[in-house]
């Protein structure tokens, strides 16, 4: 297989006046640290709270790539985008059961993205905040986002077990909101660790992960910045 760099970036919110040029820079930034060829990028939190159109932003900014966003009936807040020298890829969209608690997490779900050429699945999701003791929230919210967030992990697990076992690699990159994420499966590798972000990678039948984590990308937002990693599977 050919070589990846994957990216991921959760463009949060600014809290001082608009958003519009601080998530401009953020993802100008992420952009420019990406080859020109073979790139995959995960976003987190696209049009969630802020005061300007962060999809069409995005869409600005990469240009000519592939964004994976769902569909006018069936949308969703995190996207993966993929550098143009990609094939269409098939993808799909399954939403979290009870994954929602209202005022403190929006409905949850998992993008799951087959790289054409590949037999690598790029999945994506960003689990609710403030979950297991994780986050200050109010006592009422806190069994719901208990809950909320152990749906994520099943969904995340089956769809990963099924994949690797079905004879296709997998790479995620989510921001979990848990510091001490547990292994989907035992194979599995983490790439990148940074606070609530993680970048990990699992083989199948005989592929080995050989992936490298690179320099962070500096956004200047919230408490994240961008991540990056590239490699490939092979035996």
């Amino acid at each position: 297989m050919t070589a990846i760099t994957y990216g991921f970036g959760n463009i949060g919110r600014t809290k001082h006046g608009s958003s519009a040029g601080v998530d401009k820079s953020a993802l100008t930034s992420l952009k420019n640290a990406l080859p020109d060829k073979r790139a995959a990028v995960f976003l987190c939190e696209i049009n969630e709270g802020d005061d300007n159109n962060e999809l069409a932003l995005v869409r600005q900014v990469f240009k000519g790539w592939t964004v994976y966003a769902g569909n006018k009936n069936n949308k969703v807040r995190e996207p993966i985008l993929l550098s143009p020298d990609f094939r269409p890829a098939k993808w799909r969209v399954q939403w979290v059961k009870d994954s929602g608690v209202k005022k403190w997490s929006p409905r949850r779900s998992l993008l799951v993205v087959n790289l054409s050429e590949e037999s690598t699945t790029f999945l994506a999701m960003h689990y609710p905040a403030g979950a297991h003791g994780q986050g200050d929230r109010p006592d009422w919210a806190k069994p719901l986002l208990d809950k909320a967030w152990d749906n994520c992990l099943k969904v995340h697990r089956s769809n990963q077990r099924r994949l690797v076992e079905g004879g296709r690699c997998v790479v995620w990159c989510m921001d979990t909101n848990d510091y001490t994420m547990p292994k989907i499966m035992g194979s599995e590798r983490t790439v990148v660790h940074d606070a609530t972000d993680w970048l990990r990678v699992t083989g199948t039948r005989g592929l080995n992960a050989n992936f490298k984590k690179l320099a962070k990308v500096d956004f200047k937002i919230d408490s994240h910045d961008g991540q990056r990693m590239r490699g490939q599977f092979n035996t």
